[in-house]
């Protein structure tokens, strides 16, 4: 018998890989330094939205906005 007989099918991730040179990139860096730690927060949160809902988030800027 399977572990998961029962439930339903979850929709999106649980997790996502982050690479360990992620706060090396030059995209995070330029984030980091015209924004500092909270501009790379509030793009961790909005990553982790989106693939919860499964690579792609359709959501109002003002909503968004509210979430983070």
């Amino acid at each position: 018998m399977s572990r998961t007989a029962g439930r339903r099918p979850k929709k999106g991730l649980d997790w996502f890989k982050k690479d360990v040179d992620y706060y090396e990139d030059f995209k995070v860096m330029d984030l980091i330094n015209e924004y500092g730690p909270l501009g790379s927060t509030i793009f961790d949160c909005i990553l982790c939205m989106i693939y919860r809902e499964g690579y792609y988030l359709e959501l109002p800027i003002d909503k968004l906005c509210l979430a983070v």
